[in-house]
């Protein structure tokens, strides 16, 4: 038997190249003694963490902090389209289904509002608002008509009064 100078691997007579390094063997030699033999490079660490148990499986260390995956379903993504379907069709049934979907979500994503429900919840939210300040104003105006038709008064309200007041006698 021989050993290769450069990394000691013992190996068969004739042979010509190392099988562990590759170097080319100048001279047979019998086994070195044990000063001469080179000693082998220090072979680098697994990059996988033993698991202790009977198999002896290794598997990739896991990173220190995993970042939150998004996470969506169908309601919340039912949600957004409830909200913003409320905009143009109108109705405050819309907008109160788009917040309770919202809420509703939760429970499958977690506790966490997804992205989907908070544009559903938002919309359903501004959607009320902007449906109160309508009905606000609609109830400043008819107050306003009814106060013209029994008082009689000019202004704006006193012309629309009186447009309404001649098309009842009309139709009467």
């Amino acid at each position: 038997m021989i050993f290769c100078t450069n990394c000691g691997k013992q190996m068969p007579d004739g042979t010509v190249f190392c099988t562990n390094c590759g170097a080319h063997i100048n001279r047979i030699q019998e086994e070195p003694a044990a000063a001469q033999r080179p000693n082998p490079a220090p072979q680098p660490a697994p990059a996988y963490a033993p698991v202790n148990n009977a198999q002896n499986v290794y598997r990739a260390p896991q990173p220190a902090v995993q970042p939150a995956a998004k996470k969506t379903c169908g309601l919340a993504k039912a949600s957004k389209g409830v909200g913003i379907a409320g905009f143009f069709i109108g109705g405050l049934a819309f907008a109160v289904l788009a917040i309770i979907m919202a809420v509703c979500s939760k429970e499958d994503t977690g506790g966490i509002l997804s992205d989907d429900a908070r544009v559903g919840k938002i919309c359903g939210i501004v959607n009320i608002i902007l449906r109160a300040i309508s009905v606000l104003f609609l109830m400043i105006f008819y107050i306003g008509i009814i106060v013209a038709l029994v008082n009689g008064g000019g202004g704006v309200f006193g012309e629309i009064a009186e447009k309404i007041r001649d098309l009842f006698e009309e139709i009467f």
